[in-house]
């Protein structure tokens, strides 16, 4: 599986030599994504943004985000809890086929997942100060009791569609874009509650993206 993977990523970024006129172009994109954890998939937020280097490539980077309520404590002294999931990565998009409207990609995403379990019965309220302009505001805040914390290296082989919904600006050329791929997520490492096995396999997101020059 390893040597698989590496072959993937030699082959992605070999061809990024074979594209020619720089786009200059930047997206940022807010999705849904659907993860595996053990049994089980967590929807999650992602927000990314990708520089277009060329007519083909694209790279950038992307942040996931949720978190789920248990009613154990994956074999911690706990009786409820909260289990966060936080993944960053970098991405790399190369372009396989390219209409005025639709665009298929080659994806490959590259980075951590950090898992955190936390005591649902257990807090603390933590005080907060802030400047508004005008006055200091007093918040107070709930942190709940940290059980453990396990991270990995990650990497999500995927294939992806953008397809252009209407333009926002046809004189600065910023368009909205409707966004999906799919793929197999890897995970390597140790960890104390969970294990790589809990985080491998098939993903998918939908969500949507905005494009446009930067100049």
């Amino acid at each position: 599986m390893v040597k698989k993977l590496l072959v993937l990523i030699g082959i992605l970024f070999s061809t990024v030599s074979f594209a020619q006129s720089t786009q200059d172009y930047l997206s940022i994109g807010l999705s849904f994504k659907s993860v595996p954890f053990q049994s089980d998939r967590l929807p999650a937020l992602m927000l990314e943004s990708h520089y277009y280097v060329t007519d083909r490539w694209a790279t950038g980077g992307n942040l996931a985000y949720t978190r789920q309520k248990y009613g154990h404590a994956f074999g911690l002294d706990a009786r409820r809890t909260y289990f966060y999931y936080f993944s960053m990565n970098w991405s790399n998009r190369f372009g396989l086929l390219q209409t005025s409207k639709l665009h298929i990609d080659a994806n490959l995403d590259m980075g951590i997942i950090v898992a955190t379990l936390r005591d649902r019965e257990n807090y603390e309220w933590v005080d907060s100060e802030y400047y508004n302009g005008y006055y200091y505001v007093s918040t107070q805040s709930k942190v709940y009791d940290k059980l453990n914390r396990d991270a990995y290296f990650a990497a999500y082989p995927n294939i992806g569609m953008s397809y252009k919904l209407f333009d926002l600006s046809k004189e600065e050329d910023l368009a909205l874009h409707f966004t999906a791929n799919a793929g197999y997520q890897l995970a390597v490492g140790g960890g104390d509650f969970t294990s790589p096995q809990d985080f491998n396999g098939f993903t998918w997101l939908l969500g949507f993206k905005i494009i446009g020059p930067t100049k």
